[in-house]
């Protein structure tokens, strides 16, 4: 990039894949920053693509999300 860093590679496969349905299935149990970023990196890269979330809202502080 601009200041000489190297960009860091994700990778991210959805949890399942449902042939029958061509959808993407993911499921979190946390929803923090690193998933929801590699989430819609997903999202972006491939458009035409169905996927879902599925959130469980585990009891875990406010301060673990992200706004």
């Amino acid at each position: 990039d601009k200041k000489g860093k190297t960009k860091r590679l994700r990778t991210y496969t959805p949890d399942f894949y449902l042939t029958n349905k061509n959808l993407y299935v993911e499921i979190k149990g946390r929803w923090l920053k690193h998933g929801i970023e590699k989430f819609y990196d997903f999202v972006e890269k491939y458009p035409k693509e169905k996927i879902i979330l599925i959130i469980h809202k585990p009891p875990y502080t406010e301060k673990d999300l992200i706004p």
